[in-house]
């Protein structure tokens, strides 16, 4: 496997996104839970360069999920 890939978690974000809108709910932030390394560090950083938004344009938080 190559990896985790941004537009893959793109999309399950505009997924889930609607389907909580379907519920009146919304999506608020994303936690992303990798691994505590490099890569993972470089993943977060450039899912939140993506700057991911919900269905009325506000920029959603990304975080790293730590334990």
């Amino acid at each position: 496997m190559d990896g985790l890939k941004k537009e893959v978690v793109a999309s399950y974000i505009n997924l889930t996104a609607k389907q909580l809108a379907k519920s009146g709910s919304r999506l608020k932030s994303i936690a992303l839970g990798v691994d505590n390394d490099d890569a993972g560090n470089k993943f977060v950083e450039k899912m939140q360069k993506f700057q991911a938004r919900d269905i009325d344009g506000n920029v959603l938080q990304i975080f790293k999920r730590t334990t």
